[in-house]
């Protein structure tokens, strides 16, 4: 589908979003929310610089480098891509990797076979001997899989569950991802916020609860909410890209994200364009941060 201006410029801003929610929530992780505004000044889990994102978004650039090529993420091949890049991101450049998601990635390296049945396998089985074991390590990652084919829901269903089964195998686990990939196709498409609207593609006995627990985290007073671990800086910065845009982005706050494996702001808005629309990859239609082209529904 050809994006119109708006459009591009919200799938552009998914990636370069979820990188500055990331790089502003590095300091805080499992710490002391801090007192007024958030500040990039690095430090957290992975002793990182300021400005630098975390394994959030490293494993997210692991998908979309896959993604951009226009590769169909529910095929055999591309889930193998994107399983063998999270094994090289695991020995290759990880900063912090989740306890889960170590835990899946290091059984499935002792095993032989093709590394999306290893990963998937190994997610299985963490799943069956360690009950409710959601966690976040999946939906982290999930919000760059809302722009792989933002014409198809049903496509970008199947896709976000397929990519959190590489390590997850939870049913909740599954449920957020699609809810949130559904979440961030319909803002870039329409530029409105709707957490249920993918409920359709829940079981059925599982959507009074995600109903009521999205009511509440939506229906909250902010300063009472209480955090859980659903809830982190870089999947909130990832649904607000696709909302609001990449030329809503602070300039200071898009040219200082930068991380692993070496990109910079201007690679992610590149990066989430490319992946919406992957005849534009390597083309110059992508703007870097603070050049973007003007929302027309500011």
């Amino acid at each position: 589908m050809t994006l119109t201006p708006e459009q591009a410029d919200r799938a552009s801003g998914v990636l370069l979003a979820h990188a500055v929610g990331d790089a502003l929530g590095v300091p805080y992780e499992f710490a002391t929310p801090p007192r007024g505004e958030p500040e990039m000044i690095g430090g957290g889990l992975g002793d990182l610089a300021p400005g630098e994102w975390s394994d959030d978004t490293q494993v997210s650039v692991c998908i979309a480098r896959v993604a951009a090529t226009g590769a169909d993420l529910t095929s055999t091949t591309a889930l193998e891509a994107v399983a063998a890049a999270f094994e090289g991101w695991l020995t290759g450049g990880a900063s912090d990797v989740g306890i889960q998601t170590r835990a899946v990635l290091e059984v499935a390296s002792r095993a032989t076979g093709p590394a999306g049945i290893r990963l998937t396998m190994a997610a299985r089985e963490y799943t069956a001997s360690h009950p409710h074991s959601a966690g976040n390590g999946a939906l982290m990652r999930t919000s760059v899989v809302g722009l792989t084919r933002l014409d198809d829901r049903e496509h970008t269903a199947a896709a976000a569950r397929a990519i959190a089964e590489l390590t997850h195998a939870d049913p909740l686990a599954l449920d957020s991802s699609v809810l949130w990939s559904d979440a961030v196709r319909r803002a870039v498409l329409f530029g409105h916020l709707d957490l249920t609207a993918g409920l359709d593609f829940v079981d059925s006995k599982r959507r009074g609860r995600w109903a009521a627990w999205v009511a509440e985290a939506t229906g909250a007073d902010p300063a009472r909410f209480a955090p859980n671990g659903f809830t982190v800086a870089a999947i909130a910065g990832g649904l607000l890209g696709a909302r609001y845009g990449a030329s809503a982005v602070p300039v200071e706050w898009a040219s200082a994200v930068h991380g692993w494996p070496g990109l910079r702001g201007a690679d992610l808005v590149d990066l989430g364009r490319a992946t919406a629309q992957p005849s534009t990859a390597g083309q110059s239609g992508a703007h870097p941060p603070g050049a973007h082209p003007p929302r027309a529904d500011r």
